[in-house]
């Protein structure tokens, strides 16, 4: 199922998101994995490559569109066309609302809410060429909101709905 398939999985050098992208190599799949971290980006396809695996590994921040729409051109340019996004990049941060300083919301949104927007936006059309698909990693954060973690929270349900409204934009596609 994921043979030769393309497929990008942000915040892919740890956790949740490099297990994900190991799994779809193992499988075949051509993967680009991302982080903000060079030498961590650097250290995933090193290992990745030794095991075997087509890796493409792209620093930046995906709350930036324009490196959004850089890696979406990197990754055609390797591998000539992208299947599938993976967008699983994110923070947490655990603090009341009344604790919480106003710059880890701006953070934590910038990341969890536009770190997923925007690369949907960048490969998007790539996507609907090769009829793949978007995924957004949330929480059950993003269903039920939990004390202290507001801003998690917050951002999760904006994924949800920010997933909800794609489904229902691409219907026909």
């Amino acid at each position: 199922m994921f043979k030769d398939k393309v497929i990008i999985v942000t915040g892919s050098v740890q956790g949740i998101g490099k297990r994900t992208a190991e799994l779809l190599a193992e499988r075949g799949a051509k993967v680009v994995v991302n982080s903000r971290t060079a030498d961590k980006v650097e250290k995933t396809v090193a290992e990745f490559t030794a095991k075997g695996f087509d890796v493409l590994g792209i620093t930046g921040d995906v709350s930036d569109f324009d490196f959004c729409v850089d890696m979406k051109n990197q990754a055609v340019a390797k591998f000539g066309r992208v299947d599938y996004l993976i967008n699983n990049a994110g923070l947490a941060a655990k603090g009341t609302i009344s604790d919480t300083q106003a710059n880890v919301y701006e953070k934590m949104y910038a990341v969890n809410v536009l770190g997923s927007l925007f690369p949907t936006m960048a490969f998007l059309p790539e996507i609907k060429k090769t009829k793949g698909g978007v995924l957004f990693i949330s929480s059950m954060a993003g269903i039920i909101g939990l004390p202290s973690y507001s801003a998690y929270s917050g951002t999760k349900r904006s994924i949800v709905s920010l997933a909800e409204s794609l489904t229902n934009e691409l219907v026909d596609d």
